[in-house]
């Protein structure tokens, strides 16, 4: 039933995208407005609980029923909402006209809190497309609007996006910054959610800064969103890997897997292949075919999120490696360091570039 709805709510957006919005539109009500801000906040629960059909089905419903009627804040914030929607599809160019409707109707009704919430989500669609600068800069322009208005929750959300671009583009001291302020931010007023989602950034950016007991505490929180709980796990699964805990980080990836699937659970087997004694043949085989099974999976899910390519091929290198095949280390890690070069992630091309000189010379 609910792909039924969805379909009929497409169909209502691909004709108003096709054929635009009527030149009159009545005003809404009230209660007009106060239904699409619902159908939001709706699509933000579907968001981090349900999945994509149901916060498509949210998010469309409110859009659709909103272009019917004059220029509102509401419409304004369906239409920010629908550029990282858009992103997740992979349409870039679409995604960035809505940021720019939205924050053409933020300024006609001089809302700065508004026009902060359009930056931080445009921030969302420039991270997804890997144009780190593009993010940080507007994430930025965001954080200080909102921060004006005193949104913690919404100027948390565009750090962390700054965070992220950061991190990417290699600038780990002020990542590792910035997810430290929102992890004192979410713990200071009890939000669970942000203190937990800053977590990853901090500890692949800064690991001996981060107090390994911190994120073993945060880990065990029974958290009800998908995405703070993934990025918790695999913090402490860094910390895990980081003490030689291979089997406790598998377990702990596996347990997250349905929720954040990435290359860190493929790290964290061809760690433990590697460390295999060679003589216990079978458990080696064994487990550098876990290996490279997850860092294919892995290598096909960072097809739509191109940031983590340079480290799923690397992988795929450092297996091929493992395995005694040559030429396919060396391909992967030629790959490796192209996406890093082509996304502009120099810290991703010095790794891959450290591991390509260690094995040359070995």
């Amino acid at each position: 039933y609910q792909c039924h709805v969805l379909s009929f709510q497409v169909l209502l957006q691909a004709r108003n995208s096709l054929c635009g919005l009527r030149l009159k539109r009545p005003a809404a009500t009230p209660i007009q407005r106060l239904r699409w801000t619902l159908y939001s906040r709706l699509a933000h629960t579907y968001w981090f609980s349900r999945g994509a059909i149901w916060t498509l089905y949210a998010h469309l419903k409110g859009m659709n029923d909103a272009e019917r009627y004059q220029d509102t804040p509401e419409l304004a914030k369906s239409y920010s909402e629908h550029a990282p929607v858009c992103s997740l599809l992979k349409c870039f160019s679409r995604a960035e006209s809505y940021s720019l409707r939205s924050l053409a109707i933020r300024v006609a009704q001089h809302d700065t809190w508004g026009q902060g919430q359009t930056l931080a989500y445009a921030a969302v669609v420039q991270l997804a497309a890997t144009n780190f600068s593009e993010c940080i800069r507007l994430a930025s322009e965001g954080i200080e609007l909102l921060d004006r208005t005193g949104d913690v929750w919404e100027t948390n959300m565009a750090r962390y996006q700054r965070a992220a671009a950061f991190y990417r583009a290699g600038r780990f001291r002020e990542a590792a910054a910035d997810a430290k302020h929102i992890h004192r931010s979410g713990v200071d007023v009890g939000d669970d959610q942000v203190a937990g989602i800053s977590l990853d950034v901090w500890m692949r950016c800064a690991p001996n800064q981060l107090n390994p007991e911190l994120v073993a505490s945060q880990s065990i929180i029974e958290r009800t969103d998908a995405q703070s709980h993934a990025q918790t796990q695999l913090a402490f699964a860094i910390v895990q890997l980081r003490a030689s805990q291979l089997l406790e980080a598998e377990n702990t990836l596996r347990e997250a897997i349905a929720r954040c699937k990435k290359a860190g659970l493929a790290t964290v087997l061809r760690t433990q292949a590697s460390s295999t004694p060679r003589y216990q043949v079978r458990i080696f085989q064994e487990r550098i075919s876990r290996a490279r099974r997850a860092a294919f999976s892995a290598l096909r899910i960072a097809k739509s999120f191109p940031a983590d390519l340079p480290h799923a091929f690397r992988e795929l290198a450092l297996i091929a490696s493992l395995r005694g095949q040559i030429a396919d280390a060396f391909r992967y890690y030629r790959r490796s360091i192209q996406c890093a070069e082509q996304l502009n992630c120099p810290m991703q091309s010095w790794e891959s570039l450290n591991f390509l000189s260690d094995y040359a010379t070995e």
